[in-house]
């Protein structure tokens, strides 16, 4: 072979290596899938254990799953390189609140199964947004800090209920009331609540522990939370963040500040023999 014959080309990322990707990947997802059934499951099945009575089990249920979805698919989706990789990690930490939402419809009498089905949706729209999130960066360090960030944002959403009290006494009854209704329309523990409402009944900002915990009790009424308005918010959010996203990977692509250093150091080296 001469100096001058072409050294054979990877090959293409998006046919033959599906399945080594796949195998490369198992072990990740597995884990990831393991997780968002778990934790969720944990919480349902240890407060019925312990006698919890009532609704409260399938509440504990619905608050570890939001949280499993707003910390775990960003860090998961930051990590590897390939965007193949990192939707497939966690996406199956999405997926794993898909089956523990099959046991728990099996578990408990009071959920039903369009009822699960839109907790889920809930659930995946969260997740999407910060795996979008995450994507936004070029570079791995980038793409962690990133993923804190939306994780930090999603965390104060998720406890606006019991840090606002003072700032919504500060208002008029009609504005603090617009205010706490849009609070529990895009906090996602609100909407999965409200899918799974007709059979338990939970209505979140009513339930016993948020009245002593935020003193919810002394707020105006706050207009019911639809169960699709958390989701459509996420997925308006993940759409948003998802072309960001896009247009990060494809200037990497097309020749970035990153492809460039990368490629810099090999310039100037010769050409090897095969």
């Amino acid at each position: 072979m001469t100096a001058a014959s072409p050294a054979p080309s990877p090959a293409s990322p998006a046919g033959a290596t599906l399945g080594a990707l796949l195998r490369r990947e198992a072990a990740p997802m597995i884990a990831a899938a393991l997780g968002g059934m778990i934790v969720p499951l944990s919480a349902f099945l240890i407060a019925r254990a312990a006698g919890v009575p009532g609704r409260d089990p399938v509440t504990a249920f619905l608050a570890l799953a939001v949280i499993w979805v707003t910390f775990a698919p960003p860090i998961l989706a930051a990590g590897p390189d390939g965007i193949g990789a990192a939707i497939l990690r966690a996406g199956c930490a999405i997926d794993g609140t898909f089956l523990a939402l099959l046991v728990l419809w099996a578990l408990a009498a009071s959920v039903s199964f369009v009822g699960a089905m839109g907790a889920y949706a809930t659930l995946a729209a969260v997740g999407l947004a910060g795996i979008a999130a995450a994507r936004c960066a070029r570079t791995g360090a980038g793409r962690y800090t990133a993923a804190v960030l939306a994780v930090g944002i999603q965390t104060a959403v998720l406890a606006a209920p019991f840090a606002l009290g003072g700032a919504i006494r500060a208002l008029s009854n009609a504005a603090a009331g617009r205010a706490l209704s849009w609070c529990y329309h895009v906090h996602p523990l609100a909407s999965a609540a409200a899918a799974l409402r007709p059979g338990t009944d939970v209505v979140w900002g009513k339930i016993g522990w948020l009245y002593w915990v935020s003193d919810s009790g002394s707020y105006p009424s706050p207009v019911p939370t639809p169960w699709y308005a958390a989701a459509l918010v996420y997925l308006a959010l993940a759409g948003v963040l998802g072309g960001a996203a896009w247009l990060a990977g494809r200037r990497v692509a097309t020749g970035g500040p990153e492809a460039l250093a990368e490629a810099r150091p090999t310039a100037g080296r010769p050409a090897r023999d095969g």
